[in-house]
Parts: structure tokens; sequence; C-alpha cells
């Protein structure tokens, strides 16, 4: 059996295809993995991939920012193979598994974690054997659709073998880089996934892998990261972990591990560490490790918002953290969100004035947008056309809902005029003391005008 695993737009190293992949291949499937946004020029260019790899089934990353070329690749295939079956994993399918059905290109979606339910679903195509007892599974019968019970979190993560990482197309993506955090300060660079799940219960954040903290074992992550290091010459890791730092001893031991091994590495954390989780010693630790980035996800300087986000945030170890951040010379980014339900101008303004005050680098500020498989987004559900809301690409920049007390027509000159308050020609002066390449000018030049000279955000739609 065939089986292809396709991706769109995000030009990064897609390590959870990845995942899928290896698992596939360990249990003698032959798997591609395509990049449609990045590897194709136009659709005829995929449709000639497609007819060449001739896949029995075709796997689809689904992120509720991209629900129409999802779907349209589904129409791609289909319509070069009706046999080939089409099924849609992530975010959106966990959110949304009905809504992923209700196009007839679509067979199936896989719900949470993927690596076993993809397995058993190709198992079961290859088998000629029904669906019924796969858990995770959603898939379109006689009679509608079926959804299966939700499968178990694998527990044990250190089973799951190493992404295919010969299956992606390195060199594109090291040519033309597209970071979600800062410019890599190596040309070639990974994302590394140290652990499983958050235990925090943010009403904005998805849980496609689930509530509880399932941490790699640090040898299990260095083992990965040697074999990038030797055998693909990977010389930035960006640990893309939700909480990295939840518990401190482990994430001490991982990074004093990395030292031990002397790979000259630099590392960043886009995605983000518990800021009220840092310490002097993991401060030092990280930085000798690697480390000149790591995102900070603050989200409101309001202690109502903050509670009702239930963020589980101590506002009193904020600046303290970044502070001991920025004593090591590590570059901090704060995300920021404006427009929760029932947020007033002057909590924004709260949020704003935080912002500017603490010792930061950069700065996000994201308008909030409800995603499937959030508290959030099964709140305000009933106001929501949900064909219209995924008709065209989300974005953190243009409202689709009315959330807050503020018009959302107001929503986009907000986070225009936050961002210039924030980069002051003082905080920019500080920024260019950090330049340590051409690529770094580019980088901040780039997002200096995309938000404060050309911005092209603020229509609420």
């Amino acid at each position: 059996m065939n089986i292809v695993l396709v991706k769109y737009l995000t030009k990064y190293p897609p390590i959870g295809l990845g995942y899928l992949a290896s698992v596939l291949r360990k249990n003698g499937f032959s798997v591609q993995i395509l990049d449609y946004d990045f590897e194709f020029r136009d659709k005829n260019q995929f449709r000639e991939r497609i007819k060449e790899l001739r896949p029995d089934l075709v796997g689809i990353h689904g992120l509720s920012f991209y629900v129409p070329p999802c779907f349209e690749i589904a129409g791609i295939v289909k319509k070069i193979n009706p046999d080939c079956h089409v099924t849609i994993g992530g975010p959106h399918a966990n959110g949304l598994p009905e809504h992923c059905l209700s196009s007839r290109d679509v067979d199936s979606v896989v719900i949470g974690e993927g690596e076993k339910t993809i397995l058993e679903l190709a198992q079961a195509l290859g088998n000629g054997r029904d669906f019924s007892a796969i858990k995770g599974l959603g898939f379109r019968t006689n009679t509608g659709i079926r959804i299966n019970p939700a499968r178990e979190m694998i527990q044990d993560v250190d089973s799951i073998p190493y992404p295919a990482f010969d299956l992606f197309c390195l060199e594109k993506y090291y040519d033309h880089p597209d970071p979600h955090g800062m410019v890599p300060r190596h040309r070639r660079y990974m994302p590394v996934l140290t652990s499983r799940g958050c235990p925090f219960q943010c009403i904005y954040c998805h849980q496609t892998l689930g509530k509880g903290f399932r941490p790699r074992s640090p040898e299990n992550i260095i083992g990965e990261m040697e074999l990038l290091y030797h055998q693909y010459q990977i010389r930035e890791f960006h640990i893309e972990d939700d909480v990295f730092n939840l518990k401190m001893d482990r994430a001490k031991q991982i990074l004093e591990l990395m030292i031990r091994k002397k790979m000259k590495v630099s590392v960043q954390l886009p995605n983000g560490i518990r800021i009220d989780c840092v310490d002097k010693e993991l401060a030092f630790l990280l930085k000798k490790a690697g480390v000149f980035m790591t995102a900070v996800g603050v989200e409101s300087g309001s202690p109502e918002i903050l509670k009702a986000m239930k963020k589980g945030l101590n506002p009193e170890k904020i600046e303290k953290g970044i502070e001991i951040l920025k004593r090591q010379g590590i570059l901090v980014w704060g995300y920021f969100m404006l427009g929760f339900p029932g947020e007033t101008r002057a909590q924004m303004e709260e949020t704003i004035k935080l912002a500017c005050r603490l010792p930061l680098h950069f700065v996000s500020f994201s308008i909030v947008t409800p995603f499937p498989g959030t508290e959030l987004f099964e709140a305000i559900r009933g106001r929501i056309d949900i064909t219209k809301y995924f008709s065209i690409r989300l974005n953190y920049s243009n409202p689709q809902v009315q959330l807050s007390e503020v018009p959302a027509s107001q929503m986009g000159e907000i986070k225009r005029q936050a961002l210039r308050r924030f980069y002051s020609p003082r905080r920019i002066l500080r920024i260019a003391s950090h330049i340590a390449t051409p690529q770094d000018i580019f980088f901040y030049w780039s997002k200096f005008k995309k938000n404060i000279l050309k911005p092209k955000f603020g229509k609420g739609l």
C-alpha cells in the first residue's frame, strides 16, 4: 500500500507528519511526505506527483487556519483516483470532525493523537476490514457520519520512533526559511518536541495532544538531537513544547545533557515557556546549552481577563522571570492577546501597558480567534455560521466574530497602536545591539515594515 501525507502552507519541517510516517514505515507501509504549498509551483505539478505516486491512502494535516485548501487537496486526489481513501487529521479534525466530513472528498478523520489511529486505518484498508473498531476515527457510513470512541493517549512517548526526517524536503526549507520564531542563527535547523500535552486549562488552546503532560526521557531526546546533529548536520534546534519547563528538574537535566554532549548548536523556544517556572539556574543552563531566544505567553495584563481565560499565571512572577532571562542575554518574545469575551477597552489598555513596561525584546499582539476544540469556541459556537467562518483563511489580525466590548472594526487599529507604542526608539536600539548576522537585519526590518510602517491588518470581518 502506498501512503502520501500532505501538509499545507507553513514552510517548516513537518515533524508531526514525520512521526506518522515513521510508525507507518516501521509496520511495512510505503510512505511519502509532500508539502503542497512549498514543493509545487502550481496545482498541476501536485496532480502529476499524485499520479506518479498512485497512493491508496492520503492523509492531510488540517489546521483551522487553512480549511479550504485542505478540501481542495482532497478534491484533487479524488479526481485523480476516486478509490483513494482521503483522511484529515490535526487540530481541525480534532475539534470539528463533522465539518471535515462535510466534504464528499474526505472519507475519514483522525481525531486526537494520530500514530496508532492512522496505522490501524491503513491496516484496515489493506485487509478490507471495516472501521468500526478503530478508536479515534470518524468516517461516513451509508446512514450518516460515525465518530468512534476516543483513543487513549500514548503514555510511553519514548516508544514512538523518531520522525522520518529523510522524507522532508530539507534543502528547500533551508533555502527559504520562514520561521515562526526568530530567524535561525544556523541555516540547518529542525523542530524538536520533547513532550506532549499540557496540563493547563487555557480556554483558547486546543487539546489535540491532551491535557496530561507526557514527557520524553532526556536520554531519548538527546538521542534524537545527536542523530540530527551527526547524520543531518543540524546546527539549530527549535523546541516546540507547550510547556518545556513545566517540570524544572527535567528541563535542567535535558539542558545539562546537551551541554555535556558538546554539540555546537543554537536553540530557540518559539512556542514559549512558562515564565512563572523560571529561576536563575534554568536561565543559566538555557544560555549555556545555546538558547538565544524564547517566547513567553503572558497573554493579558488584566487580572480579570487572566482569570477568565484560565491561564493560571502568577502576574507577580512575570517581570521577574523575564528579567532573569534577559540578564543571561536571551532574547525574550512576549505573546499577548486582545479581544476576549467581555473585555473592555480599559482592560486592553492594561495589557498594552504591561507589554510596554516589561523588559521584552519583541512582542506579538494577537486578536482573539476562537478555534475548534477549545472551550472558547464552544462558548460562542451558537453564534457562528460554520460554513462561512471557515470559508476564508482565519488569522490573528482580522477578527471574524464580535467577542469583546470593543467593536471588531476597531481591533486592528488598537493592535497597530499597541505595536507602535511597544517598539519605542529605546527598544529598537536594544534590539539592534543583538544583531548577529545579515539575516537578522533583514528579519528585523521586514517585521518592522510589516507591523509598524505598512501594516495590513485592521479590518474586522
